[in-house]
């Protein structure tokens, strides 16, 4: 971790508010009440122009003053202001706070000490390059102002970002203005909802500057079931089309032609060398047992699986550069990029084409032809055309079977780089609910109201392969828990025992788990009568959306999927079948069930299916799920009854 103080000396040029805004906040307490805080002010000015040389300026100011209603958001003084050395850095930087004096003034409290940090995430694997210049806010309390008040310097024109017009705080006014010389020009994407931003254009001088304004924004509403917030968060994305330079007009973004030519320079370069013996010797092992080309690629791409650890060091243009893939083999680690830089060259060492492939992850909401700069894509892959069609290669996941996208990037656009001038944006498939069928078979006796199961479970598909991604990052000696925690079925009184599974490391297999449990007290008795309930597993019991606060965030689902179970009841012995419920289908929409009851003999079958056939649940469609999810637990309440026989 590096660490250093910024001189105060440093902060004296930046210029910051006079004084906070002149406003009642007794009113502000009242309006804004359960709300831990507000944003008072938020502005940001881009400048963009040319040195006159033919060399972008790029500079953008923010501020922000944020006024503390209670003590519990005024409890958090520490603060962050992210950079990136490579590609954005901190020109100038002011933090202060205001403290109220009770007679309607305020006492300016600057920041002294600021401290720069890197940091690792997810468990020291992965670094993203990424730079912070931490800092706290002196005296910080209930009726306090904090502002900070920064400019950046960009020295990589792609990584403009986007401004946000909602946060999980409301806003009293924000402000995002773009002010672009006559030598450039610019475009600009706009997300989510624009009808409460007024947007002005205004022509001064050899400037043209654009300006988006909000007021009185209320907090952005997130849910634990939703798609990423960038869905639904209304932002603006302004990027550069072209700029003057000596030569004449540069152009830049705009189309996604610009973004490959614009992109293919950190890949220009990466792989040039001949691959050095060791790989070239698993390549030919591969070469010498595949029988075609898909084969060839589909054991490269396990080996990658089986022998390369993830971890993501991205350090400066370490985000955007693949390594070399000889690199990659000799350290056996690496990230997405560096995955798929391995796969592509082993494969072509192999002789089958296979490419670099950019992405978009299911959290992006963008496709290439809606913005065509660089953050409509979070990641790489590999792809090769075999057999007709275009089979998409993830190394970084590590237990999907060959022939099948991650589940992440599903119904994604995928942008191919054929060659330095050519390449193919291709839609990634959606699976069907069938691909990641679960399969349970459950076979049950009685013992006065203990159940006692029997049970195997099949998981295809992405059922298996997340399964499988929870029980290899568990730890070997957990696995068994872990296990018997997922397995288990009918309340949390569920007691699983002796349980066992197949290799689930073979992802070209589905996973099979054998198990006992006990249910204690599972079956209710009054006076003669047993009532069992056999929805062991209520696959939707937890998923009626929450509509409040004018929802306008769609419901995410991780894959599409569909629930196979037959259910065996033994009828203990001295008890006769009294009741079964009615058998109940709905086969139409996107939520799909069957359940069907049978007496034969002794037993009782039931048999159930449900399935769900799409990635998302709009805001438009919440009322007809919610009625399903509704019909469905009232049938999940359905007992069969057992009645003693009178002798």
């Amino acid at each position: 971790m590096r660490s250093f103080l910024i001189a105060s000396a440093l902060l004296a040029t930046l210029s910051s508010y006079a004084q906070p805004l002149q406003l009642d906040y007794k009113e502000l307490d009242k309006k804004y009440k359960g709300n831990n805080a507000i944003i008072l002010n938020r502005d940001q000015h881009l400048r963009i122009e040319t040195d006159g040389k033919g060399t972008l300026k790029i500079e953008s100011d923010q501020g922000q003053q944020t006024y503390y209603i209670d003590n519990r958001s005024a409890g958090i003084v520490e603060r962050e202001i992210p950079y990136s050395p490579a590609f954005y850095t901190i020109k100038k930087l002011e933090a202060n706070t205001y403290i109220p004096d009770g007679k309607g003034k305020f006492t300016k409290l600057p920041v002294k000490e600021f401290k720069d940090e890197g940091r690792v995430d997810n468990g020291s694997v992965f670094y993203d390059g990424a730079m912070y210049r931490k800092f706290q806010f002196p005296a910080l309390k209930q009726g306090a102002i904090t502002e900070t008040r920064y400019t950046y310097s960009y020295t990589e024109p792609g990584m403009l970002g986007a401004f946000y017009f909602m946060w999980g705080v409301p806003h009293y006014k924000l402000k995002y203005t773009v002010t672009v010389s006559d030598d450039v020009e610019i475009g600009y994407s706009f997300f989510g909802d624009s009808s409460f931003v007024t947007k002005t254009v205004v022509k001064k001088g050899k400037n043209t500057i654009y300006t988006w304004e909000a007021s009185d924004v209320p907090a952005l509403k997130s849910y634990s079931d939703a798609v990423d917030e960038r869905y639904y968060e209304p932002h603006v994305f302004v990027y550069i089309k072209s700029y003057k330079t000596g030569k004449g007009w540069q152009s830049l973004f705009g189309t996604p032609n610009d973004l490959y030519k614009y992109d293919y320079k950190y890949i220009s370069k990466c792989n040039k060398d001949a691959v050095i013996p060791g790989m070239q010797s698993v390549v030919d092992s591969i070469k010498k047992v595949a029988k075609n080309d898909m084969e060839i690629v589909r054991d490269v791409y396990y080996w990658v699986q089986n022998n390369m650890k993830y971890i993501a060091f991205e350090d400066g243009l370490g985000g955007q550069v693949p390594r070399e893939a000889n690199d990659v083999f000799a350290k056996r680690y690496g990230d997405c990029k560096d995955f798929a830089s391995l796969i592509t060259t082993m494969s072509n060492a192999a002789g089958v084409n296979t490419y670099l492939t950019w992405i978009g992850s299911r959290g992006l909401p963008y496709t290439y032809q809606q913005l065509p700069l660089g953050y409509s894509s979070d990641h790489m892959i590999a792809a090769a055309f075999l057999n007709g069609k275009w089979i998409f290669i993830d190394g970084t996941s590590k237990h999907t079977p060959f022939g099948v996208p991650s589940g992440f990037i599903q119904g994604k656009e995928a942008m191919i780089s054929i060659n330095p001038d050519s390449f193919e944006i291709v839609k990634v498939p959606v699976m069907p609910p069938s691909f990641s069928r679960s399969d349970d078979s459950i076979y049950l006796t009685l013992d006065n109201t203990l159940i006692n199961g029997k049970a195997n479970t099949t998981l295809h598909g992405y059922s298996r392969s997340y399964m499988v991604d929870a029980l290899y990052y568990t730890g070997i000696d957990k696995i068994n828990d872990q296990l018997k925690k997922y397995m288990s079925v009918g309340n949390n009184k569920c007691e699983v025992t002796d349980i066992h599974t197949n290799d689930y490391t073979n992802n070209d297999s589905a996973l099979k788990i054998n198990y006992s449990f006990k249910l204690p007290d599972y079956a209710k008795a009054i006076e003669d009568e047993l009532f069992i309930n056999l929805h062991l597993r209520k696959h939707f019991s937890q998923d009626k959306i929450d509509t409040t606060g004018q929802r306008i965030a769609p419901k995410d689902i991780q894959y599409t999927y569909e629930n196979r179970s037959v259910v065996v009841l033994e009828v203990p012995k001295g008890y006769q079948v009294k009741k079964i419920p009615e058998n109940a289908a709905n086969t139409f929409g996107d939520i799909n069930y069957r359940f069907n009851y049978a007496q034969r003999g002794g037993y009782i079958y039931f048999t159930s299916f449900d399935s769900y056939n799409k990635l998302f649940v709009q805001p438009n469609e919440f009322e007809t799920w919610n009625k399903q999810i509704e019909a469905l637990a009232k049938i999940y309440k359905d007992n069969i009854i057992l009645t003693k026989i009178k002798k």
